[in-house]
């Protein structure tokens, strides 16, 4: 069955984070939910400002060179659809 994942973390690693969800709205949630969760840390407004969602919903950026990881522990957060049937969802 087709389901989705919102991947966060550093760029060219695997994943720190992967929440799965059942439907995209729920996926578009979820990342807004971490983008909020995000601009909630003790950052400055203009650190604050730079974090963009995409147009469609289905992904973030966190564009402030070398200071997305130290600041907000991501570099990218992003939602990928997933149609294996083995995926093991119970450990993501």
């Amino acid at each position: 069955m087709n389901h989705y994942h919102v991947l966060t973390g550093l760029s060219g690693y695997m994943p720190d984070g992967n929440q799965v969800y059942d439907n995209l709205a729920d996926a578009k949630s979820g990342l807004l939910e971490f983008v909020e969760r995000a601009k909630d840390t003790d950052v400055t407004d203009e650190q604050r400002d730079a974090i963009s969602i995409a147009d469609d919903g289905m992904d973030a950026e966190f564009p402030l060179e070398g200071i997305a990881s130290p600041v907000f522990g991501v570099e990218y957060a992003e939602i990928v659809d997933c149609y294996e049937p083995d995926c093991d969802r119970e450990e993501m």
